[in-house]
């Protein structure tokens, strides 16, 4: 059940709230109806027009913390030193509103306050599948030889039918971003890239305690009550997000053919979030701050698809841009290191180290970790290149292409 955790500081002759916390908990059982009030009693109640007309919902001893009884009588608060400072703690059942927590020591009131309303519990979650699946629009490459060639899938999230012409801006933004970006403009014939128009019922992610009614499901669960997730964090219906492509790829070329390389689900709201991105896992990201950084995320994501790992603190373990020691010989890119460079390398402003230098980057979020150059996109999904080492294995992946 929904309840309130308190904490107080006591100092002679003052109580504090220095702590009010929704919990889920079961408090202690409240005193039988009729019984008189302690001296040292904790009240939860409806206030009336003067204390005296208060209607109690929940009454219990109360007592200072670090005797042997935690709840028990307890009369030795007026004797205390002002200099002397006690912490307590308590757990009340929550009521509903309006409701005051009142605290009554030595037969005194000696601090009132009113009580917040809980939070709102997550919103139901939306049905999902419910819209329109209009298609899958080829944009670049080679459609036909799909099974020789890198494919990307961009589905739109979130979008209404009405919202066609901001989905197509931010897709072409994302394509022609990619068709210019080193390794990829060197490679046109080397991917192809689809667009997924799925129009949703209500534009955004379901966020707080608002539900929003979108084909994915789209949802950013770190903003509902009780969630210890980051606020950021943005999912979808990731089986929904298969399902759907593989049946519009299986009507497109009138076969079943094997899953894209990656799919990006986009998603239209107006917060920054996303998610996933490993390997050929599905990634999300938002739309909230326009088609250029959105397509800076994209290709961020994109280096997933090709074995690349997050050079950051989500990231660790072995992969072509990141190294679990700093000696040359150990290091995945070694042949790009100059002769001269000293190892570990010194990174950053005023380290006198270009950007553009291959090394061994450590950084002290992601203890015992090094990276080939101080900037990549794998570093800061908003940078502008890959760096060297990121660039150079995409671009053999991209040679092997027919």
């Amino acid at each position: 059940m929904t309840a309130y955790e308190l904490t107080f500081t006591y100092q002679a002759p003052l109580f504090q709230a220095t702590s009010v916390q929704a919990v889920i908990a079961v408090a202690m059982p409240s005193m039988p109806a009729g019984t008189p009030r302690p001296d040292d009693a904790i009240e939860v109640v409806r206030p009336g027009t003067s204390p005296a007309l208060d209607q109690v919902l929940y009454r219990r001893p109360f007592a200072r913390l670090g005797h042997a009884e935690a709840y028990g009588a307890d009369s030795e608060w007026a004797p205390l030193a002002s200099t002397h400072r006690q912490v307590l703690a308590s757990i009340v059942p929550d009521f509903e509103a309006p409701q005051q927590v009142v605290v009554y020591a030595g037969g005194v009131e000696r601090f009132r306050m009113s009580l917040p309303p809980p939070p709102l519990p997550p919103p139901p979650p939306p049905p999902g599948g419910i819209g329109i699946v209009e298609g899958l629009v080829p944009l670049h490459g080679h459609v036909q030889l799909y099974d020789q060639r890198f494919n990307l899938v961009l589905v739109a999230e979130g979008y209404r039918a009405g919202d066609r012409a901001m989905f197509e801006g931010d897709v072409a933004a994302v394509v022609d971003r990619l068709r210019a970006a080193a390794p990829f403009a060197a490679h046109p014939g080397a991917f192809n890239v689809f667009r997924l128009d799925v129009w949703s019922v209500e534009p955004g992610a379901s966020r707080g305690a608002a539900s929003v009614n979108t084909y994915f499901r789209a949802q950013f669960p770190g903003t509902f009550a009780g969630s210890s997730a980051p606020p950021q964090l943005l999912l979808v219906d990731e089986d929904l997000v298969l399902a759907t492509v593989e049946q519009q790829l299986a009507q497109t070329f009138k076969k079943k053919v094997c899953l894209p390389h990656k799919i990006i689900v986009m998603v239209n709201t107006e917060y920054h979030g996303g998610s996933g991105g490993a390997g050929d896992g599905i990634a999300v990201a938002s739309r909230a701050h326009g088609p250029a950084v959105t397509a800076r995320t994209v290709l961020h994501e994109l280096g997933h698809a090709f074995g690349l790992i997050d050079e950051y603190p989500a990231g660790g373990g072995w992969a072509p841009n990141l190294a679990h020691a700093s000696d040359r010989d150990r290091l995945p890119w070694e042949d790009l290191v100059p002769a001269s460079a000293s190892l570990p390398s010194m990174g950053g402003a005023g380290s006198g180290i270009s950007f553009a230098t291959v090394g061994a980057f450590a950084d002290p979020d992601l203890p015992g970790w090094y990276r080939p150059q101080w900037l990549c996109r794998m570093r800061y999904s908003r940078h502008d290149a890959f760096c060297k080492v990121c660039a150079r294995y995409i671009e053999r992946a991209l040679q092997s292409v027919p």
